[in-house]
């Protein structure tokens, strides 16, 4: 009798013993239950685990992203940091050098849940910029994947796992965490497990973009157990036109507080059929030289209360209609709020700046270069 069978045999007897059941009532399904509790975990020595030949890190971009791993890549709203995600996913797709470094080729899929309206005209921006057929890049799902769910975390590994994926770029987590409280740490927990077994069920990387809270010397937004969770955090900064990324964290490899300088560079697509504009979007531009440190923060502490619901409100839809706006703010306040106090609050936004109104459109974005809106893209070049 084996080591194993023997301890089996002797929970059985404790059990029989300890309850004062009869042998005879003790069935084959318990003793295989007992079993197999008895080698869910197997220890391993050290002489054992550390034997072998030495392996060497294995990453998807060299001391950057694992080759299976969680990244979290975070900032302000507009400082660019969908645009530096896109970049880098789009290099290890074509699988080119990033930033100097080396990039193991690889196929990339990106989940759009945010500003799904531009996505369009940014992969052809991409690919126009760099001279790039518009099949050598990552793969897209155009829909939200509601990482608190596991069901839907199921049905995406189902999807994903024939096709083959290194890369997994989910645009963002607000908008893919349906029904969790970002800052409840057990809901977030759950989304971290779900994305871990993604990653590992996969066999590849997995980065979340997420959006900076109040302070951003605090951390991204939320429950504080996502930092120590990853294994990559970069940190966007910027004004719409120039910023940086900086490495905040890469386990097992150095290179915290490293900066990657860029300016978002607009290129053009075509003509509007409808306004005889020409329309396209913003492409990321690297820069040797690192710019003045910028916060991209449109000073939240100086805003009044109607102004931050409001303020909050469009930063979340990204690009949204005026009276939709207002529709989403009063839709989550009480019955008795009244419209007229955030109209004037959106106004002071739009004279300050901090949000842009076209008059024409009746579009509500957020500042910086303006990309194309859904009406113009019926005329964008295949």
């Amino acid at each position: 009798m084996s080591a194993a069978e023997l301890k089996v045999v002797n929970i059985i007897a404790d059990d029989i013993l300890k309850t004062g059941r009869d042998v005879s009532d003790f069935r084959v399904n318990d003793a295989c239950e007992v079993s197999a509790r008895v080698q869910r975990f197997r220890l391993v020595e050290p002489q054992e685990y550390a034997t072998g030949e030495h392996r060497e890190p294995e990453w998807l971009i060299d001391e950057l992203f694992p080759c299976i791993g969680l990244g979290l890549r975070w900032g302000l709203s507009g400082a660019g940091k969908s645009f530096d995600a896109l970049d880098t996913v789009f290099a290890v797709t074509r699988g080119v050098p990033w930033r100097n470094r080396v990039v193991r080729k690889g196929r990339g899929v990106i989940v759009v849940a945010e500003g799904e309206h531009a996505y369009p005209l940014r992969v052809k921006a991409y690919a126009a910029r760099h001279g790039v057929p518009i099949e050598d890049l990552p793969a897209i799902l155009p829909e939200p994947v509601n990482l608190f769910d596991a069901g839907e975390v199921d049905a995406l590994i189902t999807a994903l796992k024939p096709k083959g994926v290194q890369y997994l770029l989910i645009d963002t987590l607000a908008q893919c965490s349906t029904g969790a409280e970002e800052n409840s740490a057990k809901d977030m927990t759950v989304i971290l497990t779900h994305c871990k077994r993604v990653s590992r069920e996969l066999q590849c990387f997995v980065e979340v973009i997420h959006h900076a809270g109040k302070n951003t010397d605090k951390g991204a937004r939320g429950s504080s157990v996502l930092r120590p969770a990853v294994d990559v955090e970069l940190f966007v900064e910027g004004d719409g036109k120039t910023g940086t990324t900086t490495i905040e964290k890469v386990k097992d490899a150095g290179g915290k507080g490293t900066q990657f300088a860029f300016a978002l560079g607009y290129q053009q697509l075509g003509i509007s059929k409808r306004t005889g504009k020409a329309f396209g979007s913003l492409v990321i531009e690297w820069k040797d030289t690192v710019p003045v440190a910028r916060k991209s923060k449109v000073g939240r502490d100086k805003l009044g209360k109607n102004e931050q619901v409001v303020h909050d409100t469009a930063v979340q839809a990204d690009n949204i209609q005026y009276e939709e706006l207002l529709a989403k703010i009063m839709h989550k306040l009480p019955k008795n709020a009244r419209r007229a106090n955030y109209e004037r609050a959106a106004e002071n936004l739009f004279n300050r700046g901090l949000l842009v109104f076209d008059r024409t459109t009746e579009l509500v974005t957020l500042p910086g270069p303006q990309e194309v809106t859904a009406a113009e893209f019926d005329s964008a070049p295949s």
